[in-house]
């Protein structure tokens, strides 16, 4: 029994563990998915706006001129901060000629496509990371539209919380679902264990519990006990046959008793003869028999046989 023990304690804590790793991965993979899908539907939305603003202040520059264009982005200003919105158009020598941008940033090509990067701001003269894309005008400026990417370096930071947040709980509710789960298996298994250690001891009364659930244990114990009624019957077919042997034996015996005292007599010893291989054939006949019950149960069970 220790060692059934051992093993179920062994089996509990790998299905327990198993059951927590597959939980964990297949968590893990759908809130990987969550902040993928969030944080590119974020930069899509993003790169709409900005490349949408980008291809206006350009229309503007066609139909007004430099004229127009600085006064279409010194109109959007006032609402700059609300929409972290940035701007810069410098003229082609690189003299900033309107936006809240300090200076251009160095190293970025106009008309490089998107770039993420640290600016200066010119309202607080504050180093921002800044997603932004530019083009170069047709007179030889250079205008830099962008958003300020602090607020989704935040909700990145706040995503990832949740999504450890979310990780962690989705741990600990498999590590009680699974404990929960090998407490109701094992709990089943422990109980056929011991009634079946009853039934090797001599017990062949007992059966396998039932509890009426209809479940795959239900079947399986009914099974077992539709077996151990067979096995019963058996065993008192063979203890009936055993009573038989022995009740037969017991007029032979007398009757070679009588034979062995009768052996002076010449005439007698065919008949004596005859009846030691009547016997022998009994005597084998048991052995057999003893034989097979000591092979399927344990002595307790031939002792009652």
């Amino acid at each position: 029994m220790d060692n059934l023990r051992l093993s179920v304690n062994n089996s509990r804590t790998r299905l327990v563990v198993a059951s927590m790793v597959l939980s964990t991965i297949l968590t893990a993979t759908v809130l990987a998915l969550v902040y993928v899908t969030a944080n590119r539907s974020i930069e899509s939305e993003t790169r709409s706006v900005v490349s949408a603003e980008l291809t206006g202040l350009a229309d503007e520059y066609e139909r007004r001129g430099l004229i127009g264009l600085i006064t279409a982005i010194e109109r959007r200003l006032p609402s700059a901060s609300e929409r972290d919105a940035l701007y810069l158009l410098t003229d082609r020598f690189g003299n900033k000629l309107a936006g809240n941008l300090k200076h251009w940033p160095e190293d970025i090509t106009a008309g490089s496509g998107w770039v993420d990067l640290e600016v200066r701001r010119a309202d607080n003269d504050e180093l921002v990371p800044v997603s932004a894309a530019s083009i170069r005008l047709p007179g030889g400026e250079r205008l830099i539209v962008g958003r300020d990417a602090v607020a989704r370096q935040q909700f990145d930071r706040v995503l990832l919380r949740s999504v450890a947040l979310a990780l962690g709980i989705a741990l600990l509710l498999s590590l009680l679902t699974g404990w929960l789960f090998t407490r109701l298996v094992f709990s089943r298994l422990s109980d056929i264990a011991s009634t079946a250690e009853n039934i090797v001891s001599g017990d062949l009364s007992r059966r396998m519990p039932i509890r009426g659930t209809g479940d795959e244990f239900d079947q399986v114990a009914g099974t077992l006990n539709t077996m151990l009624d067979r096995i019963e019957e058996l065993i008192s077919n063979l203890r009936t046959t055993s009573n038989s042997i022995a009740h037969d034996l017991r007029s032979p015996l007398s009757r070679l008793k009588q034979r062995v005292e009768a052996l002076s007599d010449p005439d007698k010893s065919d008949l004596l003869t005859s009846d030691i291989f009547s016997y022998k054939s009994l005597i084998l006949l048991c052995l057999g028999c003893q034989k097979a019950l000591h092979g399927l149960f344990s002595p307790a069970i031939v002792s009652e046989c």
